[in-house]
């Protein structure tokens, strides 16, 4: 289930409003449009917010769709914090 607070939300939209900032104690937004790769230093940021985040609790990876920007995200996070050594274990865990 849902927890009721999340440590961190990271949000990769561009089209939606955030609707879980009373619900997270740490919130960062990295624009990027359906479609579009996000940047290299946009990611970089996102996987280092995650990974710290992930250390005081549940994180919240979304985008619109929930299948390009966010899985991106998500795998790169998942190597930052050392959970799997590349991108490709990472995603296998997507």
């Amino acid at each position: 289930g849902r927890p009721e607070r999340w440590a961190g939300v990271l949000d990769l939209t561009v089209e939606l409003p955030e609707r879980c900032l009373d619900l997270c104690d740490d919130y960062l937004l990295v624009r990027c449009w359906d479609g579009a790769p996000p940047h290299l230093h946009d990611l970089e940021r996102a996987a280092a917010f995650c990974a710290t985040a992930r250390r005081r609790g549940p994180v919240l990876v979304h985008c619109a769709h929930g299948r390009g920007r966010s899985t991106t995200a998500m795998c790169a996070a998942l190597v930052r914090a050392g959970v799997c050594r590349d991108w490709r274990s990472a995603f296998e865990k997507c």
